[in-house]
């Protein structure tokens, strides 16, 4: 039978084994994205007319691994702030430092706790103050990660 509706039921037929296909790809499991955990942005107030080197505050969270392959977190923005840098906090012979890391690797399976005194996202020259109850917009760039947006509480 060659008639009009064979032919289009022949090639539905044709394209299931496609259909199939593309569908089980998409329901494949994505490998765990890192996740944000305790996020908060310290309070700070930002005078009318800002010190030289502008007003800066710091975000600390935990960020956790849940993937089998390490992760690599490779910046951050804010519309909260002129810039944004993850620093390093250490005591060298009783002196605090602090210095801008490039990036920081995640291990699989692993977490790393940002913290006063260890790692934090910097958040240089705010453009308003920073008040409890107030939210900041905070997103994570990781290398071979999506990005993690946060509204991050300010304490």
């Amino acid at each position: 039978m060659n008639t009009p509706a064979a032919r289009r039921l022949g090639a539905l037929l044709a394209a299931l084994p496609l259909v199939a296909v593309v569908s089980a790809c998409r329901q494949q499991p994505q490998a765990p994205s890192p996740a944000v955990e305790d996020a908060w942005v310290r309070a700070v107030r930002r005078p009318r007319t800002p010190p030289p080197g502008g007003v800066n505050s710091a975000a600390y969270m935990t960020l956790r691994n849940g993937g089998a392959q390490a992760a690599r977190l490779v910046g951050a923005t804010s519309p909260a702030a002129d810039s944004v840098q993850i620093h390093q906090s250490t005591v060298e012979n009783g002196i605090a430092r602090m210095r801008r890391v490039d990036g920081l690797d995640l291990p699989p399976g692993g977490a790393v706790r940002f913290a006063p005194g260890g790692y934090h996202v910097m958040l240089l020259g705010v453009h308003r103050s920073l008040i409890p109850g107030d939210t900041v917009r905070i997103t994570l760039h990781f290398a071979s990660a999506p990005d993690i947006k946060l509204q991050v509480p300010v304490q």
